[in-house]
């Protein structure tokens, strides 16, 4: 107070065991004689202020942690396209049952790889992969049985869905492990048991109702809730739940993922969270995704017994890694096409000339040296603009998928991926033309 006032910031202890953040300025207040009479005091609450900035370092945090998890991915995909591409066509070679159930041993641990990829992506960027109409309350149903069946009997699960919910966009397998993360959350905060409930209602979220929580937009939403009686979540804990390998249990009974990947998850589709939690009575999760009206079911892809085979098509395939690239031309050309190879989007411009009248299809990496899958396509349009073309990645990087989806591409594979899947989507557009 020797300038004649001063400002510093205090934490009240609320009743119910919160926290105010207060933002306290004195000034000092003279008579006519110049000596201090009293002390005129302002006090601003600004916890919501303090949760905002904690909230954007946060995510400042994740996208850290989400561009080193990327870049891990995409290069761990490129390793196992190869494998899950070719295990097929070594299956259809093999008349030996002992080695047939070995190559399905190495389909399946390298399909169980990939996922483990699309975990972490989903943990550090929440991106989905397949999109479509999500059944949230078939969802919801199988979420209670799954609770029913595994977790202890002294917890009593229920669903509460509204008959008429809007259609949500998503990945079925995401949203099923966003439900599950939040539902072993809620056990382990039940240990002497409780109740826990799944919801799901539709919400319109208005321009207010959405400035309150970051990266909220004004519009329809689907909110699946899940709400459990257990201890609830501490104060000083909230603010960090989302927060990568940030756990309150003890040493190696968590790893602090769970909530991340949620967040990520929820983000991934759009959507938001919020949280309503009160010591010793328990916590909601309230997940927001955007609904989609009019949306059509997805329909089912009927399994084939035979590839579709091709007719002696010359085919061009782009990628730098030369792995990915032999696999690829070789399961073509066993499956009836001829290929022709390129390392990169320049290479590929020189092989266009030199086969132009005969290439019927192009498969392209779009993340490459030189010139990468978005400037080959729109090059190839120029020339071409009927020619069927093909994008793959080792990634769906947000930002890349935004600017594929304006060439308008017939698909776009993420690796790694079935090659039945090419095979077939391929056939479709390039029989009869």
């Amino acid at each position: 107070m020797e300038n004649g006032h001063s400002e510093g910031e205090i934490t009240v202890k609320q009743t119910n065991g919160g926290e105010l953040h207060v933002l306290c300025r004195w000034v000092l207040v003279r008579d006519a004689q110049g000596k201090a009479s009293k002390i005129f005091g302002i006090f601003t609450d600004i916890s919501r202020q303090k949760q905002l900035i904690a909230q954007v370092a946060s995510l400042q945090r994740r996208e850290a942690v989400g561009n080193l998890a990327a870049g891990i991915a995409h290069d761990i995909n490129n390793v196992l396209t190869p494998i899950v591409l070719i295990t097929p066509m070594l299956q259809q070679a093999v008349n030996n049952p002992e080695l047939a159930k070995l190559i399905q041993t190495i389909d399946s641990c390298a399909k169980r790889g990939a996922g483990i990829i699309k975990q972490l992506l989903t943990f550090a960027r929440g991106q989905p992969g397949s999109v479509a109409s999500l059944p949230i309350r078939h969802l919801l149903r199988e979420q209670e049985r799954i609770v029913r069946e595994t977790f202890p009997k002294n917890i009593a699960v229920s669903v509460k869905a509204a008959v008429n919910l809007w259609t949500v966009m998503g990945d079925i397998t995401q949203f099923q492990q966003a439900l599950m993360n939040l539902c072993i959350n809620a056990r382990d905060a039940m240990s002497m048991g409780g109740k826990l409930e799944l919801s799901a209602e539709n919400v319109m979220v208005g321009k207010e109702d959405a400035a309150l929580t970051p990266q909220a937009r004004p519009g329809p939403y689907v909110k699946i809730s899940v709400q459990d009686t257990g201890t609830g979540i501490a104060p000083k804990d909230l603010e960090h739940i989302f927060e990568p390998f940030y756990t309150t249990k003890e040493p190696g009974k968590g790893t602090g993922l769970g909530l991340s990947t949620v967040h990520g998850i929820v983000h991934g589709h759009g959507g938001f969270i919020r949280v309503n939690t009160q010591l010793g009575f328990g916590t909601t999760f309230s997940l927001y995704f955007p609904a989609v009206p009019e949306a059509k079911e997805s329909e089912e892809q009927q399994s084939e017994t035979k590839l579709p085979q091709g007719n002696g098509e010359l085919l061009l395939v782009v990628d730098d890694e030369h792995a990915v690239l032999a696999v690829i031309q070789q399961g073509l050309e066993m499956n009836g096409y001829r290929v022709v190879t390129a390392c990169d989007g320049i290479d590929a411009l020189r092989v266009w000339r030199q086969y132009r009248g005969e290439i019927r299809a192009v498969l392209t990496d779009m993340m490459m040296p030189r010139m990468n899958g978005i400037a080959l396509v729109e090059t190839l349009r120029t020339m071409a603009p009927e020619l069927p073309i093909f994008g793959m990645t080792g990634i769906m990087e947000q930002v890349d998928m935004e600017n594929v989806a304006k060439l308008k591409l017939p698909a776009v594979f993420s690796k790694p991926f079935p090659f039945s899947t090419f095979l077939t989507t391929l056939r479709k557009h390039i029989a009869g033309d």
